[in-house]
């Protein structure tokens, strides 16, 4: 309207004008009249005046949450470099006016977790200052307040994985999709390894944003399981066929076995070819072991333990289906044909346990062997922290005694988890995996909390304060000693009564 304006008024003087006067208020005022004009013009000015200046409201808002929220002087200060962390974008305006909305929103948020506020602002302003206020990211979360909420409790509960997302920003994209394009092409091996290992990072921050809301341990596990299940069969599959290997299955064992696998667990297995392996075959199973287990842009894909193959170090790394059934039933020790109850295959998932000739029963002395081997393995009690894995009635001594259990009677279980383990055996009593399940759970969150796989919990260690809420528990330093000490009792009752 305006430009038509104009061009009355120029067509009208026959120069260069802008200005509007009586003839020429006669002449345009069948466009706009001269009320209307003044008001439309006064509308654009608060337009204009709003994009280019900064909104006054919103800050209001927000200074006034920071002020409400009682935060330390480390969050306010954290909160102040947000702020004045300006833009490159041409727009500068309205990204600063994204960033205060999606500041005011993440406080609010946090606030409602109340976990640990200090650590969420401090992970959040590592990551701002990582995507230097990109507009996109900013619109992209401001939209999307679920996904704004799955960052403020991994912020706010893990520094491990906000320093992934600080460094790599770009995850976030994927995050927000729920998935990770995998690249496999033939000659690209650095390319497929770099898609499986920021698959892996993904899928761990989505689980684990969903274990903090739940507490569902064994979901956790099942989907950290899953998506390992996932990268091993990629790669396995692609080293088979460019190497034109037969195929090679993986025998999963321990935590992999049982689909319990957590954050920091090694990955125990043994490689497994339906007729005796040749060199090809022998060639996959050594690359896929340097593969997934070197260094590599952004970390490694796991930790390997290869201690429960045939015979140890001494034997092969790779095994057909009739060595390995004939090792199990002729050769191995008591302690390895208990590792071998929580063994499937990785490529039909199939529980390896039920293709034995029988279940095992063992003798006395062979039931005494594995007591033994417990017994060694189980470290007394600390006055200065808690063996969440050794100490009596942790993880070990309640996974040990139900294996023990089973072998003790030749119980057929019908699948390697721990679940079905202890299912299996009649009257274990409810308590007894309620408490192995709590353990895990303190173990995983602890976890997440530290960044560490030792199993030792301080008294006074700082990431009791962020498990605490989360669980919904208080004392939960004194709770979880009283489940470990309540636990030995039903163990060793449990041994006594079979």
């Amino acid at each position: 309207q305006l430009r038509d304006i104009e061009n009355h008024i120029q067509g009208l003087e026959d120069q260069h004008t802008y200005r509007l006067d009586g003839k020429t208020f006669k002449l345009t005022e069948s466009i706009l009249s001269k009320k209307e004009l003044e008001e439309k013009l006064l509308q654009s000015e608060k337009y204009i005046s709003n994009f280019f200046s900064e909104d006054l409201y919103e800050q209001k808002e927000l200074r006034n949450k920071i002020e409400n929220s009682e935060l330390s002087k480390q969050s306010q200060e954290a909160i102040q470099d947000i702020l004045n962390l300006k833009s490159s974008s041409l727009k500068k305006a309205n990204v600063e006016s994204q960033k205060r909305k999606l500041l005011h929103d993440f406080l609010e948020i946090i606030e409602q977790i109340s976990v640990d506020r200090d650590l969420a602002i401090l992970s959040f302003k590592d990551f701002i200052f990582s995507i230097k206020s990109k507009s996109s990211i900013f619109y992209m979360l401001n939209k999307k307040a679920d996904l704004l909420e799955h960052l403020a409790w991994l912020f706010s509960f893990s520094p491990y994985i906000g320093q992934v997302l600080s460094s790599r920003p770009e995850l976030l994209d994927s995050f927000a999709l729920g998935s990770v394009e995998i690249q496999d092409e033939d000659e690209n091996i650095d390319r497929l390894l770099e898609d499986l290992l920021d698959y892996k990072l993904l899928t761990q921050m989505i689980s684990a944003s969903h274990f903090l809301k739940t507490t569902d341990v064994w979901s956790f596990c099942g989907q950290l399981s899953t998506n390992t299940d996932f990268i091993a069969k990629t790669l396995l599959n692609h080293l088979t066929k460019k190497l034109k290997s037969e195929n090679v299955d993986i025998l999963r064992l321990g935590k992999w076995g049982g689909r319990e696998l957590g954050l920091h667990s090694d990955l125990d297995f043994v490689f497994v070819t339906d007729k005796s392996p040749g060199k090809n075959e022998m060639q996959v199973a050594r690359r896929f072991i340097n593969l997934v287990s070197s260094p590599f842009k952004g970390g490694k894909l796991f930790h390997i333990d290869l201690r429960l193959k045939p015979n140890e170090q001494a034997g092969p790394l790779i095994v057909s289906r009739d060595q390995l059934e004939s090792f199990i039933l002729k050769s191995a020790e008591p302690w390895q044909k208990q590792a071998y109850l929580k063994s499937h295959y990785l490529q039909d998932g199939s529980y390896f346990y039920k293709v034995l000739e029988k279940p095992f029963q063992f003798s006395q002395t062979e039931v005494s062997e594995l007591k033994s081997v417990l017994q060694k393995l189980l470290k007394g009690k600390s006055e200065k922290f808690l063996d969440l894995k050794y100490a009596p009635g942790g993880l070990v001594h309640s996974e040990f005694q139900i294996q023990i259990e089973i072998l003790k009677r030749g119980y057929l279980p019908t699948e390697g988890s721990t679940k079905a383990l202890f299912d299996s055996i009649p009257n274990t009593g409810k308590e007894i995996w309620d408490n192995y399940s709590f353990i895990r759970t303190f173990e995983q969150l602890y976890g997440l909390c530290t960044d560490l796989s030792s199993p030792r919990v301080s008294k006074n260690h700082p990431a009791l304060s962020r498990i605490q809420p989360v669980l919904k528990k208080e004392q939960v330093y004194n709770h979880l000693e009283e489940v470990l000490n309540r636990q030995n009792q039903l163990l060793i009752s449990l041994d006594a009564n079979q």
